[in-house]
């Protein structure tokens, strides 16, 4: 892994992609003590269940530049995976600095294939994560993603193609700085895709999270889950776009967010978008923030809780959901 100063690169890349490049050069976003721009290498230990297909290899989509940011240029190196009904279970540990993760997966087969990606990042270390997965005619991807710390930032791909399905549950607790851009291309028909997020703050976190959804064939289908539970002064941003183009007639989608605020200087903005080009077509969204009103206290509380034990217990319910099918899907794989 090789990184080093490249400002031209990264303002060209800045005209290239304003809207991926403008996320990551707002400064104040990121926490004091980390500065990408005076990061070195740092150590990434890296453990999968089974060996890749290559593991050095060349993603050559031109969106591959997006993963230069703040002047650092991490060029990791990129490991393809070809799965057919097949389990892959990766643990990252990051430490002490900059590191670049990317990798390519192809996924087949008439039963699921599944996805589990852990990532641990140390308070003082800094990931670029890029992934892409291209999933096959009638296949089926269930992809698990779990961020325990530090500061990630990821730009993850997935490809539908006619009949395939990808199931989608991530969690990520106590990051000090995340930033998140989904996208679920599903090209097509009958494509179908179900995405739950989930993020439990500390006090001081900065999360912004984009989920983008393109139905761009015929009867292919969209739902995203983002929900929060923000500490402190801790401040998140859960986006969420659904694009139906004229090539999706018979396209269904649905948006939910939801945001607990735990304190009186949380911040939470739930942006919700759907921008539809085919009037045959189904769509839905609901977003809501909101704190923890007196009355849900005094009836926990009258169980004879104390008020942090009550207010655990509703945070907790707030993402339950989304741990359960996690934990439900771990057993299952």
């Amino acid at each position: 892994m090789n990184v080093e100063n490249v400002t031209d690169d990264a303002a060209n890349n800045y005209k290239k992609y304003p809207f991926e490049t403008h996320q990551l050069f707002l400064r104040s976003y990121l926490p004091p003590d980390i500065d990408p721009l005076k990061l070195g290498s740092g150590v990434l230990s890296i453990v999968h269940s089974i060996n890749p297909t290559y593991k050095k290899y060349e993603i050559k989509e031109d969106f591959y530049d997006k993963m230069y940011f703040l002047n650092a240029s991490i060029k990791p190196e990129v490991a393809l995976f070809s799965l057919k009904e097949t389990n892959l279970k990766t643990k990252v540990s990051v430490k002490d600095g900059l590191v670049g993760l990317a990798q390519e997966v192809e996924v087949e087969g008439e039963k699921p294939s599944f996805i589990t990606d852990i990532f641990d990042v140390g308070s003082n270390s800094f990931l670029s994560d890029f992934e892409i997965f291209r999933i096959k005619k009638n296949s089926t991807l269930k992809h698990i993603r779990i961020i325990n710390g530090g500061s990630v930032s990821s730009n993850i791909y997935y490809f539908l193609e006619e009949g395939a399905r990808v199931e989608i549950t991530e969690i990520a607790s106590r990051v000090n700085y995340y930033r998140l851009k989904s996208n679920i291309i599903e090209k097509g028909s009958g494509a179908y895709s179900e995405a739950y997020y989930g993020y439990d703050t500390g006090n001081t976190d900065k999360i912004d999270a984009t989920t983008f959804i393109m139905l761009d064939a015929r009867h292919a289908q969209g739902n995203a889950y983002q929900r929060a539970v923000v500490r402190g002064s801790s401040k998140i941003y859960q986006k969420a776009l659904v694009y139906n183009t004229a090539n999706g007639a018979g396209g269904k989608s649905y948006i939910e967010q939801k945001a607990l605020l735990l304190s009186e200087s949380s911040y939470a903005n739930n942006i919700p978008g759907m921008q539809l080009d085919s009037n045959d077509i189904v769509a839905k969204h609901a977003a809501a923030t909101f704190s923890l009103s007196e009355d849900q206290l005094f009836y926990i509380m009258s169980r004879g809780l104390d008020k942090d034990t009550s207010t655990k217990i509703l945070a907790e319910g707030i993402l339950r959901p989304i741990k359960d099918k996690i934990n439900s899907e771990i057993i299952n794989d």
